[in-house]
């Protein structure tokens, strides 16, 4: 647990500089420059020792865009991250196990965990083809170095459950994303986004599987965070999955504004966080005005009834296989998105 001598700080400095190259374009060109201090209590030394810890990063940061003409905008950008690591996560519990009957939780410190590091570029471009419609798409990938992550150990004899964060090695995060929107002041109204991403650990240290091992795959002797597996949509966490594709619809009909109906879909694609498989959750809105900044909204929510079940159940029928890098998959139920509900909201715009 975190005392008054703890501290982490983190000194941070941008130099930027824009120009316009020309009357259609912009360029903006930055420097991103950052220092970080970790003052913690060090366990393995004498009593009122401390660790103190510093880390440096810098990064370039760009970014254009390019007007053609009036509806037509192409754009790029790509720069560096810097992630402090919580304090917490590298003192851990500095205490002895929490016991309950034979079980004990403790959570280790790791005062080698490093700050999350990240290189990004989105390339874009926006189409206004009237004066309702707007187009977009846009293509991206985020590589994060050293990505932190949460470990539980089993300890025998003792019962004892082990908690600690260290870093992975590279995660990548890359997708496609695409939209549309119409918009009027009366008439009929809609719009959709939607995308494919891959959310996935490229590389990790042979570490996270030895727990004073070596880690035996086979017989899962010493092993650890089996359910980490590179190239499987997760953010590296397990228990947290990342959906293949995701999409948001919606169409209605405005009579004027602040006064309109419309239906809403979402797509919540394979590998969601609910795991299920691939399913369409729908809403219904109706907004009347009651003045210019008075309006009563009617939602109708989960219109179907997918996956409405008030209560969560716990069974084979409902479980998914996790991924694991060896061993049988571990089950996790599927979650229920929540009950039909018509909800009434009143909305005070100032």
């Amino acid at each position: 647990m975190t005392n008054p001598g703890d501290s982490e700080v983190t000194d941070e400095s941008r130099l930027s500089l824009g120009i316009n190259p020309s009357r259609t374009t912009n360029l903006e060109l930055a420097g991103y420059f950052v220092a970080a201090h970790y003052h913690v209590p060090d366990p393995n030394a004498p009593a009122a020792a401390f660790s103190d810890s510093t880390y440096t990063y810098s990064a370039p940061r760009l970014g254009f865009v390019w007007r053609p003409s009036a509806p037509y905008s192409y754009r790029f950008s790509a720069g560096g991250g810097f992630a402090l690591a919580p304090l917490a996560d590298l003192l851990g519990t500095n205490a002895a196990p929490t016991c309950q009957a034979a079980d004990c939780v403790t959570t280790l410190t790791n005062l080698a965990l490093r700050p999350e590091e990240s290189f990004s570029f989105d390339a874009g471009a926006d189409a206004r083809v009237s004066g309702s419609d707007l187009f977009t798409f846009d293509v991206y990938r985020s590589n994060l170095y050293g990505q932190i992550y949460r470990t539980s150990q089993y300890e025998p004899p003792c019962a004892t459950y082990a908690t600690q964060y260290g870093n992975l090695g590279t995660s990548r995060f890359e997708g496609i994303a695409l939209g549309f929107k119409h918009d009027v002041p009366h008439g009929v109204f809609g719009n959709f986004s939607g995308g494919f991403t891959r959310s996935f650990v490229v590389s990790v240290p042979n570490s996270i599987y030895n727990h004073g091992g070596p880690c035996n795959l086979t017989t899962l002797v010493d092993c650890q965070n089996l359910a980490i597996v590179p190239g499987i949509n997760t953010n590296g966490a397990f228990g947290t999955a990342v959906p293949y594709a995701q999409a948001l619809g919606r169409l209605g009909y405005r009579w004027r504004p602040g006064t309109a109906f419309d239906i809403t879909a979402n797509y919540f694609g394979n590998n969601n966080t609910y795991f299920r498989p691939a399913f369409v959750e729908m809403d219904a809105h109706a907004i009347y005005a009651l003045r210019k900044n008075l309006s009563l909204m009617l939602t109708l929510r989960n219109v179907t009834g997918v996956y409405d079940n008030p209560i969560q159940t716990l069974s084979l029928a409902n479980a998914r296989g996790a991924p694991a890098i060896a061993g049988p998959p571990s089950l996790l139920n599927g979650e229920e998105y929540g009950p039909r509900a018509l909800l009434l909201n009143m909305q005070v715009h100032l």
